[in-house]
């Protein structure tokens, strides 16, 4: 039984935002799935979220030897940065189903964005030379009028990029 199908009246009529309500990314996705839609291929946040607050660490536990209360205090942001990171790797969300792209982001304010494929003009990868070392991206959803989603550290994101042009392209033969 689908996520959808336990939810109650209310979250369903809209009192509660179903993709909210749940936190992991698999409720979330499943949550927002209507009937007959499907999952293809979600996106995998690639542990280089990690990256900064690696590199702030190490510069704190140099700086320790040298000015110890500096050194804490870049200990300190370092930890900020991990937990950040933590939740920014929790809450980003990105799907393709048979019928839409879906995505999650946002850690204060989390923003939930179902776009059809009819709405989308098209799906692009940013790639930076640590992308390019580690194998992830930044996953671009351009929409129709001013709509931008930027989805970062997509550690598979060639497939989802692989698998949109695959349904998009299908649906337009028929």
């Amino acid at each position: 039984m689908s996520k959808l199908s336990k939810m109650t009246s209310g979250e369903k009529s809209g009192d509660k935002d179903a993709a909210t309500s749940y936190v992991g990314k698999d409720d979330a996705a499943q949550a927002i799935l209507v009937d007959g839609e499907n999952i293809l291929v979600q996106g995998r946040i690639h542990g280089a979220i990690y990256w900064k607050a690696v590199a702030v660490l190490i510069f704190a536990f140099l700086l320790a030897f040298q000015i110890p209360v500096l050194g804490a205090f870049f200990g300190f942001v370092a930890l900020v940065m991990v937990i950040t990171s933590t939740l920014t790797k929790h809450f980003l969300l990105l799907a393709l189903t048979n019928k839409r792209v879906l995505s999650r982001y946002g850690v204060l304010q989390v923003d939930v964005v179902a776009i059809q494929f009819k709405q989308i003009e098209s799906v692009e990868m940013e790639r930076m030379l640590l992308g390019q070392i580690f194998n992830y991206a930044t996953v671009v959803i351009l929409g129709t009028g001013r709509r931008t989603i930027r989805i970062p550290y997509i550690a598979n994101a060639a497939e989802f990029r692989r698998k949109y042009d695959e349904v998009t392209l299908k649906s337009d033969e028929d």
